[in-house]
């Protein structure tokens, strides 16, 4: 009796599996979350890694619950297909952790290697969870048989998800958003700008924002990067956004203008601006231009339109005229505000 114990536990040895029945006690734990496709590994309650995983194609394949891990398994032989243990073209790569998912004994459903890195955070497998081989070796390492397995779909937190499991586990790090890198090389500048809506300011591009924000207006740029220049203001020189402003100044006119068609009128100039609304033909009188677009007064507001489609400057007007004229820019019945 003693020598078929003991040839059981040398092949046992031999085919590289830890036994269900040999499981210690675990302080261990593994959560898996399909709705990210991410796997937490923790040990005493304390997160070591976060790991990227793959999951069943359909939601359904791969089981959710609470499992074990009954085996541990190296170069484990891909018997529907016929491929050996350790072949590159075996599926399950050389680690398999066998799950005693939907009644099965750790032969069915587990957590394995691949022979595909790409298919990796996808929905591709058929009820498995796959890892980067690199991943799963670290982890077949780490893991002990008997560690419970939490597999959720779920929208909260790897704690909160211990939590409804009845486990308790540190909570999920808080990461700080990672800022963006600007190569652009930094350029000395001397330009006006023209502030179109309130801007944000910055110490430097691409960080978080300063409490400080300028209200439309001229300012003086002294230096650009990348989409950013840095300007004069009450409190030194600050940065902002190219997107909250315009090259140049706006210029001061009264200029009589007939649209000869209905147009779109906007309320920055340029095309991509948020549109007000429309005016069909009528003549109205222009108080602000920038580079071929017209600023007026209208019913939903000061806004602009393109000058260089549809439109024809009739004259300059002195400003006593112009006065009169801007009391005639009204809705029209035809118009269609958006």
């Amino acid at each position: 009796m003693k020598r078929i114990l003991s040839l059981i536990v040398i092949l046992c040895l031999l085919a590289g599996v830890d036994s269900a029945w040999a499981a210690e006690k675990s302080d261990q734990l593994i959560i898996i979350n399909k709705a990210t496709n991410k796997l937490a590994f923790y040990e005493d309650g304390k997160l070591l890694k976060t790991l990227p995983v793959a999951t069943g194609k359909k939601q359904t394949y791969t089981p959710e619950g609470t499992f074990q891990i009954v085996n541990k398994i190296k170069n484990r032989p891909y018997y529907t297909g016929k491929i050996a243990g350790g072949d590159p073209k075996n599926p399950l790569g050389d680690r398999w952790m066998g799950l005693n998912a939907r009644g099965t004994k750790g032969d069915t459903y587990g957590i394995h290697g691949n022979n595909n890195e790409k298919s990796i955070g996808s929905y591709v497998s058929l009820g498995c969870v796959r890892m980067h081989n690199k991943d799963v070796r670290w982890l077949f390492d780490q893991v002990k048989v008997g560690t419970s397995v939490v597999i959720a779909n779920s929208k909260l937190s790897f704690a909160d998800i211990a939590k409804s499991k009845n486990f308790t586990v540190e909570a999920d790090p808080v990461h700080p958003p990672v800022q963006p890198v600007i190569t652009a090389p930094l350029e000395k500048v001397d330009v006006r700008l023209t502030l179109t809506k309130d801007a944000k300011l910055y110490k430097k591009p691409a960080t978080e924002p300063t409490p400080y924000t300028l209200s439309p207006q001229p300012v003086q740029a002294v230096e650009k990067q990348a989409d950013w220049y840095r300007v004069k203001t009450w409190t030194g020189e600050l940065w902002l956004k190219a997107d909250q402003a315009i090259m140049g100044e706006i210029v001061a006119v009264e200029k009589k203008i007939r649209m000869e068609k209905v147009v779109p009128i906007l309320e920055h100039p340029f095309a991509n601006s948020t549109k007000k609304g429309t005016l069909s033909p009528q003549d109205v009188v222009a108080f602000e231009e920038w580079n071929g677009w017209y600023r007026i007064h209208s019913w939903v507001g000061d806004v602009w339109f393109d000058g260089k489609t549809g439109v024809t400057v009739l004259e300059e007007l002195k400003v006593e005229e112009a006065a009169v004229e801007e009391a005639l820019v009204e809705a029209p019945e035809e118009l269609v505000v958006d």
